[in-house]
């Protein structure tokens, strides 16, 4: 009798040789490539990046940040592109697209080695652009797989209630929203917060709350010498509730997690199924653009976030 081939949920044989050909390796260098990332700054405005790796310690050490306390989630996110890679793979595919897809995750470790060896290549933003792509065309391929064996099945599978596709969503959402309120608070007590936004739109509101003059920032400006954000008087109750600059960092992780609800609530509205709904609120909190505006550019809190949950809770 022939060993026995091991399943998937859906009745198909899974191919444990792509695992291990294309999944580990592709995790592996996913994630070798995010702790070399997350060392370098990159600022945008003058297109300039700089990396913090300068010895071949520091290069070997980046694989570690599967034990980093607060980037450990890392590692299930490379094991999640790990597999979307090996169930993608194709055994049709000649050895040399194999090895682009290989190179293509390893770029940032090798090229960071080779600096290292002496010749002066530039740290340029393609390198997590490239990333981001080959990560993006392995989902897409996941997909586009599961979509075509989903159709020529003809097995019904139980579904998830819509509620529990919406308490995922808000769960997730909640704990996103507690981690951009922590980043922000380190970022304010290691004193990072590189730009005063945070400090004269704060200072406007607790100038109106004091009756220090509506929405001045100083005595000697008016109140809309550079933004014209009358909004920002209805947040001086809430300083009087909660008179600290936390208030400012729990308002803005509530304001970009919180839209999460409204973009599934917006998607099973169109018609979506409650799961194709929460990957659209995934998307939504795992857009760059959203997460990252928690600290782009070292502003902190900025009353832009605001408009977020309010512009989608209208369009829903």
């Amino acid at each position: 009798m022939p060993p026995a081939v091991p399943q998937t949920k859906a009745g198909k044989p899974f191919n444990v040789r792509a695992l291990l050909a294309v999944g580990v390796p592709v995790a592996l260098g996913w994630l070798w490539s995010m702790g070399l990332l997350v060392q370098r700054v990159h600022i945008v405005y003058k297109y300039y990046v700089s990396s913090a790796i300068s010895d071949l310690a520091g290069w070997l050490g980046s694989l570690l940040i599967a034990f980093h306390p607060t980037l450990f989630w890392m590692t299930f996110v490379a094991m999640g592109v790990g597999w979307v890679a090996a169930r993608a793979f194709r055994p049709a595919w000649p050895v040399w697209a194999r090895a682009v897809v290989l190179a293509g995750f390893w770029a940032v470790p090798v090229l960071d080695l080779v600096r290292l060896a002496g010749p002066s290549l530039p740290v340029t933003f393609l390198e997590p652009i490239g990333l981001a792509l080959l990560t993006g065309w392995a989902v897409r391929d996941f997909v586009r797989l599961r979509l075509s064996r989903s159709s020529s099945t003809v097995l019904a599978r139980p579904r998830a209630p819509g509620w529990l596709w919406f308490l995922a969503v808000a769960v997730v959402a909640a704990a996103l929203g507690g981690w951009w309120f922590w980043v922000s608070h380190r970022a304010y007590a290691d004193y990072e917060l590189g730009y005063f936004d945070f400090g004269h739109f704060a200072r406007r509101v607790i100038n109106t709350w004091r009756g220090y003059g509506f929405l001045q920032q100083t005595p000697g400006l008016p109140p809309f010498w550079d933004h014209f954000n009358p909004g920002l008087a209805g947040l001086a109750p809430l300083w009087g509730l909660w008179p600290n600059a936390h208030l400012f960092f729990a308002l803005q992780a509530t304001c970009l997690a919180a839209p999460a609800v409204f973009v599934y609530g917006i998607a099973r509205r169109l018609g979506a199924a409650p799961a194709a709904a929460a990957a659209w609120a995934g998307a939504y909190l795992t857009w760059p653009v959203v997460g990252q505006l928690n600290y782009n550019f070292s502003y902190g809190w900025h009353p832009v976030s605001t408009a977020l949950p309010l512009m989608l809770a209208a369009a829903y």
